[in-house]
């Protein structure tokens, strides 16, 4: 069950190690701004509709990190999600590093970085995850994929903005 739980919370959305551009995050330092909605958590096969939250903080103009927790029916909880993620832009795409997903019920860890299309500078903020795109690596077994749309919750109205 251990397992399961890492994996969710690599959905949260984005794992692993990827060089950055220049990304700018503004107001800085704010936080933490939560994103919330329903995924599909897939890995080995297996696939598992959760509630995916995402906490992001903006600890500078040029760097914001984030957690990340799966909840919702069996086995949402007991899918971990580890780690304080770093949100880059790598030139191309946004995507979160640094965390880990560990399925209990699937084989190996989920680590790689999971890219996300961000939802703009206006508005409701969102983060879409879509498969394969927001695939991450895994250690075993198939990758993990993450699809679905988080919304700001707090604060509303949420005046997070993310430039490449």
């Amino acid at each position: 069950m251990k397992k399961l739980a890492t994996f969710a919370a690599v959905t949260a959305a984005f794992v692993g190690a990827q060089i950055a551009s220049a990304a700018t995050f503004a107001p800085a330092p704010s936080g933490p701004h939560v994103f919330q909605g329903s995924v599909q958590v897939k890995k080995d096969g297996l696939t598992y509709t959760c509630t995916l939250t995402v906490n992001a903080n903006v600890t500078s103009s040029s760097t914001a990190t984030a957690t990340a927790s799966l909840s919702g029916g069996f086995p949402c909880a007991l899918i971990s999600v580890t780690g304080t993620g770093n949100i880059t832009h790598d030139g191309t795409d946004w995507g979160i590093s640094g965390l880990t997903i560990d399925p209990p019920i699937s084989s190996g860890l989920c680590t790689g970085r999971i890219k996300f299309v961000w939802g703009g500078n206006t508005g409701t903020r969102t983060i879409t995850l879509s498969t394969p795109y927001s695939n991450s690596s895994a250690t075993s077994g198939n990758p993990c994929t993450l699809s679905g749309t988080l919304t700001n919750t707090s604060p509303v109205p949420n005046t997070v903005t993310m430039t490449p």
